[in-house]
């Protein structure tokens, strides 16, 4: 796996994405498997409305992973970063739009499952 992290801003905010073991767990602990939750995005399916429910629980596990490993690195417990709730994720979405989202966490996903190679081509 490359831990590659993406970003999306809002409101003049910076809040990391990455696609970890640790994000791939917590989503087969709750649908079963990653293709599960991957169909209820709707990336499956073109014409299949997303259930924002899950499209929201994927994008929370993307960026509170970042928040976490970006907080590793930080010295003085006041510069760390909070981890953020489902309702501004919620809010995140609304601002970048439910497509650019979608793309954002497919982006994150297929940016996690390059290899060496693929990574350095970019």
């Amino acid at each position: 796996m490359n831990e590659k992290m993406i970003e999306v801003e809002y409101k003049g905010k910076k809040y990391p994405l990455i696609f970890t073991l640790n994000c791939m767990e917590e989503i087969q602990e709750k649908y079963g498997s990653l293709s599960d939750w991957y169909d209820k995005l709707g990336k499956n399916d073109d014409d299949k409305e997303p259930s924002i429910k899950d499209l929201k629980y994927g994008m929370l596990l993307m960026i509170n992973e970042g928040i976490e490993i970006k907080n590793e690195d930080v010295q003085k417990e006041e510069d760390k970063m909070p981890l953020i709730d489902l309702k501004t994720v919620g809010r995140i979405i609304t601002a970048l739009g439910l497509r650019e989202a979608s793309n954002k966490i497919g982006e994150t996903i297929k940016s996690s499952s390059e290899t060496g190679e693929e990574a350095k081509n970019e």
